[in-house]
């Protein structure tokens, strides 16, 4: 409230993931689900869920990247070996110099996909939303990932449509005035 009052406009608050979802839900690839999973994908891995085109409270703190997972023999973070910055320190290159023929993309598009099929059995969206900076290059792997997940999806899971974010570099800030005109 200091900010409000002191510079005269509204402030709100939260995290980067939670304002991706909120700007792709209503102004991007999310607009008309019910309920969508945003996963930013880049330094990091951050998720938010709307429903109904509104952060959903009850999942508002979560923290998708930081799941645990098996990898290497290690119990690690989800974001330590499928992130942007992984794939950087993993094939020496970014998302942005790596052609989409590049066999980087199947490897990485699999360890993806141990996190996003653990949210789609958790979440149960009508559609994953990618954005971040490894959003920028869907095209290059999108079919590696869908293939990875055909694979290992339940029965009980049905599969969502996944589909890159319509700004992602804008997500964040589309998401901020939104919620500043809640």
């Amino acid at each position: 409230h200091q900010l409000a009052d002191e510079f005269h406009v509204p402030i709100t608050l939260d995290n980067d993931a939670n304002f991706g979802a909120l700007g792709e839900a209503r102004r991007g690839s999310g607009r008309g689900y019910k309920t969508m999973l945003y996963i930013t994908i880049s330094t990091g891995i951050g998720t938010g869920v709307t429903v109904n085109g509104k952060i959903d409270p009850a999942l508002a703190k979560s923290e998708g990247g930081h799941m645990h997972f098996r990898h290497d023999g290690n119990l690690v973070d989800w974001e330590s070996f499928a992130s942007g910055k992984a794939f950087y320190e993993k094939y020496g290159k970014f998302g942005k110099d790596t052609p989409a023929d590049d066999p980087s993309w199947k490897q990485w598009s699999e360890e993806v996909s141990l996190g996003i099929g653990s949210l789609m059995a958790i979440i149960q969206p009508d559609v994953i939303v990618i954005g971040g900076s490894m959003g920028e290059h869907f095209d290059k792997y999108k079919n590696h990932l869908l293939d990875a997940l055909h694979a290992t999806k339940s029965e009980m899971v049905q599969m969502p449509e996944i589909v890159a974010a319509e700004a992602p570099h804008k997500a964040v800030i589309n998401g901020g005035i939104e919620a500043i005109n809640d």
